[in-house]
């Protein structure tokens, strides 16, 4: 059930912009709603709360969310939220993937 944070945790980061080198203040994030496909059916989600980059050294990224939120409404209204506060660390791994850890 959780496979699905870490996807969204790294749309969110991105969807807040890259921020400049140093560390920046968490920005709000765009609460404008998103559709999310499921197998058998679609989810619509939205965020609240606030996320930030950091660059850091060597090309890796860290996306820190607090206070993260997002509501997820089914197709039949119903809706369920859950706070998705933590941080996120993407960076090269090799020459040609990508890496990421959440917490």
């Amino acid at each position: 059930m959780k496979r699905w944070l870490v996807p969204i945790t790294i749309t969110a980061g991105l969807a807040a912009g890259a921020g400049p080198a140093v560390a920046a203040a968490p920005v709000p994030v765009d609460t404008t709603p998103f559709p999310i496909a499921c197998p058998t059916f679609d989810l619509t989600a939205q965020l609240s709360g606030k996320s930030g980059t950091i660059a850091l050294p060597g090309g890796r990224l860290m996306f820190n969310s607090p206070d993260l939120r997002i509501a997820l409404t089914g197709p039949t209204g119903k809706t369920a939220s859950y706070v998705i506060t933590g941080g996120t660390w993407l960076g090269p791994r090799w020459q040609s993937s990508v890496y990421a850890i959440a917490s």
